[in-house]
């Protein structure tokens, strides 16, 4: 795994995620200030463990939008907007977004290329708009 040595914004992490090996590759070191863990903690996770820190009503939603990075095309941009679990036990929201980086051949996307956004005081915001 590489890590960045800084961040453009706390509130985002950047990341290429490897389909072949099912595992991220290259994340940038701001996972603490969105969820309060490492980013060497993120990585050690299981893929069962990480499931745990995931909003049960959002489960499924998260799988389904795992299974579409097997399905990227050159220029498409997936996203999603979830509740993980922070260390401290809170919830925040995270809207994901990824995109095709690399494929070995047409029909086989092998890396993507994510940003995950912590949204929750935006979301907070608009609510109190509301």
């Amino acid at each position: 795994m590489v890590y960045a040595q800084s961040s453009p914004t706390k509130n985002r992490v950047y990341y290429v995620y490897d389909l072949m090996n099912h595992q991220a590759i290259y994340t940038t070191s701001s996972v603490a200030s969105l969820l309060g863990y490492t980013s060497t903690e993120i990585s050690e996770l299981e893929e069962s463990d990480l499931a745990k820190l995931i909003h049960p009503d959002d489960l499924g939603s998260v799988s389904e939008h795992y299974q579409k990075f097997y399905a990227l095309h050159y220029g498409e941009v997936i996203a999603l907007k979830y509740r993980m679990r922070r260390r401290d036990g809170s919830w925040c929201w995270l809207l994901s977004q990824e995109t095709l980086l690399m494929s070995w051949e047409i029909e086989n996307p092998s890396q993507v290329l994510g940003v995950i956004e912590d949204v929750t005081q935006s979301l907070k915001l608009i609510d109190r708009l509301s």
